[in-house]
């Protein structure tokens, strides 16, 4: 009977120990991933706090080009009106326009184009990242939109209207075409519409990175607090089964103890129970 319990009990005690070593284990995987993922993660969100800033300060360059070839464009519809006055030399008048154009108007777009064609590509890059990030459990930060797509679509149909009045003119010198102001102004027209809507759009986007901004900081922010808290919770519950799996040991100790300490009756000859001493209490 005694053999019976030591084997019981030393089950007891390999099992009540494996839990104890699991749970202790547990514990300590438990810091290390949460300090590994917090750090990952704050890392990535550094990243997007850094895409953001890159787009947000390409926006800020694009709203200036954009202003300075809006108003670039009223200075060249001031040169045009030039054309209506007879005393004005106005191949004169049509070679300061061409300059105009071909030596600021274009290179303002053209750095605009490029801009915006940078940052289509960098927000691709900043919605992967945060794309990562949304996938860790409890998280989610808002992506930014392809809106600016259509804008940089937009842009590179600004430049097309300078070129062809540039070409316009070069045939008004020649004589091909007859100079005028309102032919002038139909292209710079053409222009400042796309320009306007161009500056609205990036504005509008701007006002999007900026508001993501405060959403990835305040991520940031409070997230490994989230993480901890998380962490303190898994070692609690880690620390209240490993308590078990003590009482358990010791349960499964005190059971080896007991029936390492009782005797072993040895059992007769003729194979009947071993019969107790006449005069042993019942």
């Amino acid at each position: 009977m005694s053999a019976g319990k030591r084997i019981f009990a030393a089950v007891i005690i390999v099992l009540s120990i494996i839990g104890i070593v699991l749970c202790v284990g547990g514990i300590i995987g438990t810091w290390i991933a949460e300090d590994r993922l917090t750090r990952i993660t704050v890392s990535l969100l550094s990243s997007a706090e850094e895409m953001l800033q890159t787009v947000g300060n390409g926006l800020d360059r694009v709203g200036t080009d954009l202003q300075d070839a809006r108003d670039g464009i009223a200075d060249i519809e001031r040169l045009a009106k030039g054309l209506s006055d007879k005393a004005k030399n106005t191949n004169l008048v049509l070679v300061a326009i061409e300059q105009a154009l071909s030596d600021r108007e274009f290179p303002k777009l053209q750095r605009a184009q490029t801009t915006v064609q940078g940052l289509v590509e960098s927000i691709v890059a900043f919605n992967k990242t945060l794309e990562a990030i949304n996938a860790i459990p409890g998280v989610e930060v808002p992506t930014l939109t392809k809106s600016l797509n259509a804008t940089q679509d937009r842009v590179d149909s600004a430049l097309q209207p300078v070129q062809d009045l540039v070409t316009k003119l070069q045939q008004m010198k020649t004589g091909v075409l007859d100079a005028s102001v309102e032919f002038v102004t139909t292209y710079t027209t053409k222009v400042e519409t796309i320009l306007k809507t161009v500056q609205g759009e990036v504005q509008d986007y701007l006002a999007q990175v900026r508001k993501l901004q405060g959403a990835v900081a305040a991520v940031k922010a409070g997230l490994p607090f989230y993480f901890t808290m998380g962490a303190i919770a898994i070692t609690l519950a880690l620390l209240l089964f490993l308590w078990g799996q003590a009482r358990l040991f010791v349960y499964g100790l005190t059971v080896w103890r007991t029936a390492k300490a009782a005797p072993e009756l040895p059992a007769s000859d003729d194979g009947t129970p071993p019969q107790l001493p006449a005069g042993s209490a019942a």
